[in-house]
């Protein structure tokens, strides 16, 4: 994993987020011969959600840390894939604490992508 900014912060969301929900959550590790532009982490779960009772239904969920100083945003192809997720009816986040993740997962606020266009 890479050392930086994004990284102490993904660390901690990828914890709270297997704490907090459990299911199955996984670190994209990027290479040249991965999938350009795939998110961070990635994920499934189900059961009741912790902070309101609403039963999850195998909710798929795509994170995206960014950094906290806004420097380095979405990259075109980095939005592209996380719109096919949001098309195809998963939850996508870009977090740049986890307290924007909690906000998003917890109270399952929309989030819509805007692109870096």
């Amino acid at each position: 994993m890479a050392r930086g900014p994004e990284s102490g912060v993904r660390k901690k969301g990828l914890t709270w987020l297997r704490e907090r929900y459990g299911g199955w959550w996984f670190k994209v590790h990027g290479s040249r011969f991965q999938t350009q532009g795939l998110p961070d982490v990635i994920g499934c779960t189900h059961g009741p959600c912790p902070h309101c009772g609403k039963e999850i239904d195998g909710l798929f969920a795509a994170i995206e840390f960014k950094r906290s100083d806004g420097k380095r945003g979405l990259t075109v192809r980095q939005f592209y894939i996380l719109q096919q997720i949001e098309e195809a009816g998963g939850l996508v986040c870009v977090a740049k604490s986890v307290q924007d993740l909690q906000v998003v997962l917890e109270q399952h606020v929309e989030f819509k992508l805007v692109s870096p266009e």
